[in-house]
């Protein structure tokens, strides 16, 4: 460096210094280490599910698909009993006739369209998949008012949906467990980014989809119709209980687990506070 002497001495010692300085920053660099490859790891794979339209993954008879369709890139998902032959289909928000094909594929035959919450870019193709299917409808009832308005919603951000979502048939219920022949999906009342929001968790595989309560990096808005900060900080407080391990599968980006989204998403690390859960690297 131009105008700088270094003496001897003064290597010395700094090197001194610098070798007791590295011994006391080097759990911290191992925990940096460790952080920075559960993002790589993360965002490699995002880059994979992003890459392949339609994704599938087997859990031993169970299967789920998704597919991401529409200006908002929001996701559809079919999870199946294949033992039964019988499947799911969450959030629908376009391309419903290729999950419908995808299911077929597997020998399933889809007997509940459930929704995550009311928003119109999870709900504007429900009429088209109530036609193909003719399954009921579940939807929090908290959700209704927003629902009903869904197409003039739609326009007011310049989309416009396909037609007015069908009257849902039945309400889901906070803890309610449903069954998709022997794949249980227990029912988790999340209001927050909507006031009719819930998450869908299977134990058995330890899954969950978890709509735009927990999006990779991010969470759901809370500055639109029917949000609310408070209810929002409850609920991911709720869903941080847990297992850490579970696969989170989002309304608006690829898969990823918990754990990762504790440790590594600066909003919710935000909004959890000092409730925030310890979590094992």
């Amino acid at each position: 460096v131009p105008g700088l002497v270094l003496t001897p001495s003064v290597a010395r010692v700094d090197m001194g210094r610098t070798d007791g300085l590295r011994n006391k920053l080097r759990p911290y660099g191992v925990v940096l280490v460790i952080l920075c490859t559960l993002v790589l790891l993360d965002f490699a794979q995002a880059n994979l599910d992003f890459h392949e339209k339609t994704s599938e993954k087997l859990y031993g008879d169970t299967v789920v698909g998704w597919r991401s369709a529409g200006p908002l890139g929001t996701y559809t998902y079919v999870i199946g009993c294949k033992r039964k032959g019988v499947a799911a289909l969450i959030d629908a928000t376009g391309d419903v006739d290729e999950m419908v094909e995808f299911a077929k594929g597997h020998g399933l035959t889809i007997t509940h369209l459930l929704q995550t919450h009311e928003h119109f870019d999870h709900t504007m193709h429900l009429a088209d998949a109530k036609a193909a299917t003719n399954a009921d409808i579940y939807l929090h009832a908290d959700g209704l008012k927003l629902y009903s308005a869904v197409p003039d919603w739609a326009s007011e951000v310049g989309m416009e949906a396909a037609e007015p979502p069908p009257l849902p048939d039945k309400s889901l219920q906070d803890g309610e467990v449903l069954k998709i022949g022997k794949v249980s999906l227990e029912v988790i009342a999340t209001p927050g980014h909507a006031q009719g929001h819930v998450c869908f968790y299977n134990q058995q595989n330890g899954i969950m989809f978890s709509g735009d309560l927990i999006i990779r990096g991010a969470v759901g808005r809370t500055d639109i119709p029917g949000a609310n900060v408070p209810a929002m900080k409850q609920s991911l407080r709720k869903i941080a209980k847990y297992p850490g391990e579970t696969v989170l599968f989002s309304g608006h980006s690829p898969t990823t687990t918990l754990k990762t989204q504790i440790i590594t998403n600066p909003l919710l690390k935000e909004l959890l506070g000092r409730r925030r859960p310890k979590v094992e690297l």
